[in-house]
């Protein structure tokens, strides 16, 4: 489920849509690929231990995408600073 207030950030007007992140099954953050591995965008903020079950979850991501291209989601870099991102945490490789 996509909270209105995030709709417009996370869907595209050309209909592409950024990878989420899900709490409790509402999309709550995006992410993207980096040279260093995963980073997480917070739309909204995030106790310790939510943080914590999202950055376990990275780390499996991170072993299905380990073999890709580190820019698998490019197309997120130019939106990504546009964003209303609240905190990041990086997941490394």
């Amino acid at each position: 489920m996509i909270p209105d207030q995030h709709r417009p950030h996370v869907i595209r007007r050309n209909g592409d849509v950024l990878p989420t992140v899900l709490v409790d099954g509402q999309v709550a953050g995006v992410w993207r690929t980096s040279p260093d591995g995963i980073e997480i965008g917070a739309l909204e903020p995030m106790d310790a231990d939510t943080w914590e079950a999202i950055e376990n979850e990275a780390r499996l991501l991170l072993s299905a995408v380990a073999d890709r291209d580190s820019d698998i989601v490019g197309q997120t870099n130019s939106w990504w600073p546009k964003l209303p991102i609240t905190s990041t945490h990086t997941v490394e490789r």
